[in-house]
C-alpha cells in the first residue's frame, strides 16, 4: 500500500455516495507521518437487490424485537420494504443453510441472520455458536455477499432482555448497520460481482417467505 500522493494510480471505482476518507494518517517507516486514503461505507447509496432477514422462531420474543428493529433500520437508510425479504427457521442450528439458499438468489445482495442461544448446563450452546457462526462467515466469504451477524450468545434471559431493545440497544439494529455499510462498501473495493465458479455465479436456488 503507498501513501496518497498526486502520482498514486486511481483505485477501484466506487459506488456512487460512498464517502472518501482522506484524513487518515500512519507512522511512515522514518516517524514521519503520512497521509492514506480510506473508504467508508457509514453513508451513500444502498446498492440495488434485495436483503434477506433469516430469524429463528426459537426464543421468539427476542428474535421478533431484533426483526423489527433491523427492518426499520434497512427502511430508514432508503430500502423499500418489498426489497426486504423475511424467512422464519427454527432455531439457529437452521440458520446458515437458510442464508446459503437466499446468497444463491441472483437478485439477494447480502442478509442478517437473527437468533438467540442462552447458555445451559452442558456445553450444547458453545457448538451450536460456533458451527452458526463461522459458518455464516464462509458463506459470506463465498458468496462475496455481506451476512452480518444477529446472533446472541448470552447466559441468561436477562442478557438478551438487555440486548433486544433494553439497557444495550438492539442487536437487530446494530447488525442493520452493519449490513448496509458492507453493502455500499464492497462494490467501491470492486468485489461486487461474482467471480467465474463462486456460488453466487452457479447457483440458482431461490428463497420465498415473508429473523
Amino acid at each position: 500500500m503507498k501513501p496518497l500522493s498526486a502520482s498514486t494510480p486511481p483505485g477501484p471505482t466506487r459506488s456512487p455516495g460512498v464517502s472518501t476518507d482522506k484524513s487518515s494518517s500512519f507512522a511512515g517507516p522514518d516517524g514521519t507521518m503520512e497521509l492514506w486514503e480510506s473508504w467508508s461505507g457509514a453513508s451513500g447509496e444502498v446498492p440495488e437487490g434485495e436483503v434477506v432477514l433469516v430469524a429463528s422462531r426459537y426464543h421468539q420474543a427476542a428474535c421478533d424485537s431484533m426483526l423489527r428493529a433491523a427492518v426499520a433500520s434497512l427502511t430508514q437508510a432508503g430500502m423499500a420494504v418489498d426489497r426486504i425479504r423475511i424467512v422464519r427457521v427454527p432455531g439457529a442450528w437452521e440458520l446458515p443453510l437458510a442464508v446459503q439458499a437466499a446468497l444463491g438468489h441472483r437478485g439477494t445482495i447480502g442478509a442478517i441472520a437473527i437468533g438467540v442461544v442462552i447458555r445451559g448446563e452442558t456445553s450444547h450452546d458453545q457448538h451450536i455458536n460456533r458451527a452458526v457462526s463461522l459458518e455464516l462467515m464462509r458463506l459470506g466469504s463465498a458468496h462475496l455477499k455481506p451476512i452480518a451477524l444477529g446472533l446472541l450468545t448470552c447466559n441468561s434471559v436477562e442478557q438478551v432482555t438487555a440486548r433486544t431493545g433494553g439497557d444495550l440497544g438492539n442487536k437487530g439494529e446494530e447488525a442493520a448497520t452493519a449490513l448496509l455499510e458492507m453493502l455500499r462498501l464492497i462494490p467501491a473495493i470492486g468485489h461486487s460481482d461474482p467471480q467465474p465458479g463462486s456460488p453466487s455465479e452457479d447457483s440458482a436456488a431461490v428463497v420465498t417467505g415473508t429473523g
